[in-house]
């Protein structure tokens, strides 16, 4: 049953290709690894060694194709022909890191410009996630240095009918009020906090319904 659910869960992953979103597609990943409790042979090739627990169909030797099975199943046909014949599933991830992190500053520029010209066009699930997504993108390249300035770009880009709750907020961060908990440090709880206060104040407002997004596109 737990395999069937990361089966499922695997095949939710968008595949890489060349001109895939590299960063969120590592995210996923990772979090496809590290719930199998394999994320260190992947990424750092630490051994993996048989748990007294396992079973027959969960031995390090088949533990360690899965891994190499899951990452050839996530990229497209012509990444994989440069990867199969890696001997290892750590070997495989480092070359498909090199053939995208070597533009990561290209990507860090083009990340910053679509989150400064993100635009909220009328739905406000498709608004809060696809900012998320672009924020955590932002992160995962080490590109935010003020989890204040996210914050408030956040606020700023909703639509000033919202000003009721919007106000307050940017109140707080700048300063204090009763919305947030009492310290504001210029950290990422800052932003976790200010996205889920708007999104309850929309879910209440009856504008936000939880739904399921089978990939991101990083436009609203």
């Amino acid at each position: 049953m737990g395999e069937d659910r990361e089966s499922r869960a695997l095949s939710r992953i968008t595949r890489l290709d060349a001109h895939g979103d590299f960063m969120t597609w590592r995210v996923k990943m990772e979090l496809h690894f590290a719930s199998l409790g394999l994320w260190n042979h992947v990424s750092k090739g630490t051994a993996v060694a048989d748990d007294p627990g396992d079973t027959p169909k969960q031995t390090a030797d088949m533990k360690k194709a899965r891994c190499k099975r899951d990452i050839l199943n996530c990229v497209s046909d012509s990444l994989a022909k440069s990867i199969i014949h890696s001997p290892t599933a750590h070997a495989m991830w480092t070359k498909v890191e090199k053939l995208f992190l070597g533009s990561s500053a290209t990507q860090l520029r083009e990340t910053r410009q679509r989150l400064s010209e993100f635009r909220f066009g009328g739905d406000y699930f498709k608004f809060v996630t696809s900012f998320e997504d672009l924020v955590n993108r932002l992160d995962s390249l080490d590109g935010i240095s003020s989890w204040r300035d996210v914050s408030l770009m956040f606020l700023n880009k909703l639509p000033k009918t919202h000003a009721a709750i919007v106000s307050p907020l940017r109140k707080k961060i700048e300063g204090k009020s009763d919305l947030l908990s009492d310290t504001v440090a210029d950290k990422r709880e800052l932003w976790e906090e200010v996205a889920q206060t708007i999104v309850e104040y929309l879910q209440e407002a009856g504008l936000y319904s939880i739904r399921y997004r089978p990939d991101s596109n990083y436009s609203a």
